[in-house]
């Protein structure tokens, strides 16, 4: 029957993108310490499709098909993975799963769902990470938003809403563990990009440097020794005792950036 093929496929796509996906984070990640919530697993099949051939009612066989095909998105509900500190990672890494999932595809495409998955890392586990990723999430799903490196967001508040935390903004920028930073599933490509918290102030230099504010903000946070771990206890680094002279720096390297990459385009 057409309606079973159909269900079958689309089943086994998102099913075969999933497994892709959960290698791929094996491989940058490792095992996860826990995942929320706790219903990470491929889609599988849930009812038997024999089922159908047992119906004579057209309007069950109907029924039974929708029902299940709502099954897949149901039971493919997005996941924050939770990865805790090792050797060469000493901080929490909490990743989403889903928002790559090709929810409404049957064919390779460009791109996989969304084509992003997004992270946050935190230097102790904490439930901020993941509430500031579901909204994040439920943005995405609800409004078709995007979030690629380089994109602002002001959180209208504090970053964790247990703390008094000054950071109250985040930026996107390319995840360090995801050297590569675009992957292939089955069903298409996806990128890792890291949300990085910050404060007003921050926000506010970053938003002068235009072009190059994400990338002039994540390399301040590294000459401050912050990179891209989210601390919400953190001070505001537009205080740090030598804020003028990284600022001072990051101007000579971008003005000796524009110039070199304007005599390439000449040559």
């Amino acid at each position: 029957m057409e309606r079973e093929l159909t269900y079958a496929q689309t089943l086994k796509f998102v099913k075969s993108a999933w497994l892709e996906r959960d290698k791929i984070f094996q491989e940058l990640f490792g095992q996860p310490s826990y995942a929320t919530p706790d219903t990470y697993r491929p889609p599988e099949l849930i009812f038997n499709l024999d089922e159908i051939k047992d119906l004579e009612n057209e309007d069950k066989i109907e029924t039974l098909i929708n029902d299940n095909n709502k099954s897949i998105f149901k039971d493919q509900e997005l996941n924050i993975l939770a990865y805790g500190p090792d050797p060469l990672r000493p901080y929490w890494l909490y990743v989403t799963s889903g928002l790559s999932t090709p929810w409404l595809s049957t064919c390779k495409e460009e791109v996989s769902g969304y084509g992003f998955e997004l992270a946050i890392k935190s230097p102790i586990d904490a439930m901020w990470p993941v509430n500031i990723l579901r909204t994040l999430a439920l943005h995405v799903l609800n409004h078709s938003g995007v979030f690629s490196p380089g994109a602002t967001l002001d959180l209208k508040s504090s970053i964790d809403s247990y703390s008094n935390s000054d950071l109250d903004n985040l930026f996107v920028w390319y995840l360090d563990e995801a050297s590569d930073a675009w992957y292939e599933l089955p069903s298409g490509g996806f990128g890792l990009f890291c949300c990085i918290g910050i404060s007003t102030n921050e926000m506010k230099y970053l938003r002068t440097q235009k072009d190059y504010g994400a990338w002039t903000m994540q390399e301040l946070l590294r000459r401050t020794q912050n990179n891209q771990v989210t601390n919400p206890s953190r001070k505001c680094i537009m205080k740090h005792k030598n804020i003028k002279a990284l600022k001072q720096e990051m101007k000579i390297y971008l003005r000796n950036f524009s110039e070199f990459s304007a005599k390439q385009q000449l040559d």
